[in-house]
C-alpha cells in the first residue's frame, strides 16, 4: 500500500503546484483536497461492501444455501432466510472490524506519529502509553487527523493492536 499513498501524495502535490500556477487559491485548493477526500471515502466504502457480499456469498454456497424462497416459490423458507441473515451480517461485522484501523486511518487522513515533533505530539504519546500501560494493554499507534473540531476516537479490531487519533483541533 506505501505504493499508492506515494502515488495519492504526488498527485496532490502536481496538482497543488498546477493549482498555483492557475492562480487558484489555497481555500479553493483545499476545497479540491476534501473532494478528494470523500471520493476516497466512497471508494474504500464501496469496496468494503463488495468485499462483505463476496465473503458472504462464498459462505453461503460452502454451507449449501440455494435461495430464501420455499419450493412452492410463494413462500419464504424461514431457515434459510435466518442462515442468509446470520451469514451477511456476521460476515459484514467481521469484515468491518478488521478493517477498522486501515479505514479509519484511510477515510480521516490520520497521521501516525512515530517520532514526536513537538510538544503536543510528546503530551500526547506520553498520555497514550500511560493509559495503556494502566490498562495493562500494548500500545495503540497513535496519530493527529486534520479537523479544526475538538474530536477524537479509537478503533481497532484487538485492543494491543489498535489506533488512537486526535483531531489537530483538540490539540490546540
Amino acid at each position: 500500500m506505501p505504493g499508492i499513498e506515494i502515488c495519492a501524495l504526488d498527485r496532490i502535490i502536481k496538482g497543488r503546484i498546477q493549482n498555483h500556477r492557475q492562480g487558484i487559491s489555497p481555500v479553493a485548493n483545499n476545497f479540491i483536497c476534501q473532494e478528494e477526500n470523500q471520493v476516497l471515502r466512497i471508494g474504500l466504502f464501496l469496496l468494503t461492501n463488495l468485499a462483505i457480499i463476496f465473503v458472504a456469498s462464498v459462505s453461503l454456497s460452502l454451507l449449501g444455501f440455494s435461495g430464501i424462497l420455499a419450493e412452492n416459490g410463494m413462500d419464504l423458507n424461514l431457515p434459510s432466510l435466518l442462515m442468509f441473515c446470520a451469514v451477511f451480517g456476521f460476515a459484514g461485522s467481521f469484515i468491518s472490524l478488521l478493517l477498522s484501523k486501515f479505514m479509519a486511518k484511510r477515510s480521516s487522513g490520520t497521521k501516525i506519529i512515530d517520532q514526536p515533533q513537538n510538544e503536543n505530539e510528546r503530551w500526547l504519546m506520553a498520555t497514550v502509553a500511560e493509559l495503556a500501560k494502566k490498562a495493562d494493554i500494548g500500545m495503540p499507534e497513535v496519530g493527529i487527523f486534520p479537523a479544526q473540531q475538538s474530536n477524537a476516537f479509537a478503533t481497532g479490531w484487538n485492543r494491543n493492536n489498535a489506533l488512537v487519533a486526535v483531531s489537530a483541533g483538540l490539540l490546540q
